[in-house]
């Protein structure tokens, strides 16, 4: 994902100089409650690095820690290095370690195919030692590279030290040729690597390129691997993972900035010499706002890793652009091997203090009381409002019950001059989805992030909401998540609303 590295460089050197950048999921000294708790500064549910951003996760777990090497946004050129790997690492996904940067290129060198360093794969090889293979790129005139980017190999004893094999490298006969993720296949006896690209130059279908090695350092070409791209779109940030007797294939569908259809999207078979891949109705695990997720299997566990996107001019009507705060799902199996998305143990564990939000506003309709607001039937918006939302870490869990209509959280409320924003659930529609502007009654405005709501579980949607700082993540009924920023979501009342039918959201408590 190295095509408007330097565009995004630019344009975020002069909107930093404008807008106030604040970062989520940043340690805070904790929110004291009544009781006198504080919360651990430890608490970091959205990872970033103190200055910038992170881009394209790659996790590896290595049986005790889940290291997550990430590229380093910096919003400008990293102290003479473009686009490093930097590496995040954690027990138990709330608490994470930056190790710092772990693999660069040279910006001083524009001849050298390692000008900017992209993603990639890190994996333990059968002789013991780690190896990472990554993008070499290098788009300026004066490189002298046959290609722009080219799969680069390099290999490490503690997984923080890498040195890098240029003699291991390779092209694919395109500039775009990216991304490589590579894992032992025991059927094959071998390891397999796919790798982001064209079917070939001037033949611009997008396709996952497949090659083939015993030692990690000779590969050879095997064919198309997949090329059932959704709308044609170039499929980004692969992986291939096999989880309890199924081989899963993700990859992220690079559409135009700020739609709804850039997603990580997945496929699924029992075996590899299947012949066809298997597509779930819901092919996704979250919404546009997590770009870039990418599978890896932790224990027993299967989850994925993205990063919630910053926004163009760092504001909240902005679209969804390059780069943002780490974010962790874990993915459950169903028996016909498609998976669900829930909160990840660690995370939701870590909140388990039971705190109070004071209700601010309650319109002519609504009644609260007991954890329990119940929305009588009304031809327009009416709300219930809270305090200011406090920088801490939160967990949210309501029930709503609805049948029509349109009910949802809003956030952001008198935040002068961008109007609030909010998550709304179209009981019509069948739809989830996220606004930058106020709810309407006639679907005028365009969402930012929309997945589909799951079926109703007992006449209703459990929903679990975790927030930090400007990003949030709400998991419904267990089945879906949908992720986003708001820059103004801290420091601002939030709340409840409905329209039409009656809905009632029940059960209502926060912990920190």
């Amino acid at each position: 994902m190295l095509k408007k590295i330097i565009s995004l460089a630019m344009c975020a050197a002069v909107c930093t100089g404008i807008f106030a950048l604040a970062g989520c999921g940043e340690k805070t000294d904790g929110g004291k409650t009544d009781d006198g708790y504080v919360q651990s500064e430890s608490i970091n549910l959205f990872p970033k690095p103190d200055e910038g951003y992170a881009g394209d996760p790659i996790p590896f777990y290595d049986g005790e820690n889940l290291n997550v090497y990430y590229i380093h946004d910096a919003r400008g050129w990293n102290d003479g290095y473009f686009h490093p790997w930097n590496l995040f690492r954690t027990s138990n996904f709330y608490e994470w370690e930056d190790l710092g940067r772990v693999i660069a290129g040279n910006y001083n060198d524009k001849a050298n195919q390692d000008y900017g360093i992209g993603t990639g794969t890190v994996l333990k090889g059968n002789d013991g030692r780690y190896h990472a293979f990554y993008t070499g790129w290098n788009g300026y005139p004066q490189a002298d590279v046959e290609f722009t980017e080219k799969v680069q190999h390099a290999v490490s004893d503690d997984l923080i030290n890498w040195t890098k094999i240029p003699e291991d490298g390779f092209y694919g006969g395109v500039d775009d040729f990216r991304d490589p993720h590579v894992v032992w296949v025991p059927e094959d006896n071998c390891y397999w690597m796919l790798v982001s690209t064209w079917r070939g130059f001037g033949d611009y279908k997008a396709v996952l390129k497949w090659y083939k090695s015993t030692d990690l350092s000779h590969w050879e070409y095997a064919g198309i691997f997949y090329d059932d791209a959704v709308n044609g779109d170039f499929m980004e940030c692969p992986t291939l993972v096999n989880y309890n007797g199924y081989w899963y294939l993700s990859y992220f569908q690079k559409a135009v900035d700020g739609t709804n259809a850039r997603v990580t999207r997945y496929v699924y078979k029992k075996n590899l010499s299947d012949a066809e891949w298997i597509r779930p109705e819901v092919d996704y695990f979250d919404g546009a706002g997590l770009s870039a997720a990418r599978l890896v299997q932790c224990g027993d566990k299967l989850v994925t890793v993205g990063w919630i996107g910053t926004k163009i001019s760092d504001w909240d009507p902005g679209l969804f652009t390059w780069a943002g705060n780490l974010a962790v799902h874990e993915l459950r199996q169903r028996e016909d091997g498609s998976l669900y998305v829930v909160p990840i143990d660690g995370v939701a564990g870590a909140l388990t203090h039971e705190t109070q939000y004071e209700t601010t506003y309650t319109g002519e309709s609504v009644e609260y009381g007991g954890g329990t607001a119940t929305f009588s039937e009304s031809d327009r918006f009416q709300y219930l409002l809270f305090e200011d939302m406090r920088e801490e870490a939160l967990k949210t869990q309501f029930t709503l019950k609805a049948e029509s209509g349109k009910a949802g959280l809003t956030f952001a409320r008198a935040s002068t001059g961008y109007g609030e924003v909010c998550i709304e659930f179209d009981l019509d529609a069948g739809l989830l989805s996220f606004f930058n502007t106020k709810p309407t009654l006639t679907d005028t405005a365009a969402s930012q992030a929309v997945v589909a709501l799951p079926a109703a579980k007992d006449g209703g949607y459990e929903c679990t909401m975790i927030s930090q700082g400007e990003c949030l993540t709400l998991y419904v009924n267990g089945q879906i998540a949908l992720s986003t920023r708001i820059y103004n979501l801290t420091g601002y009342e939030f709340g409840l609303y409905a329209s039409g039918e009656s809905a009632v959201f029940s059960d209502l408590k926060f912990f920190n």
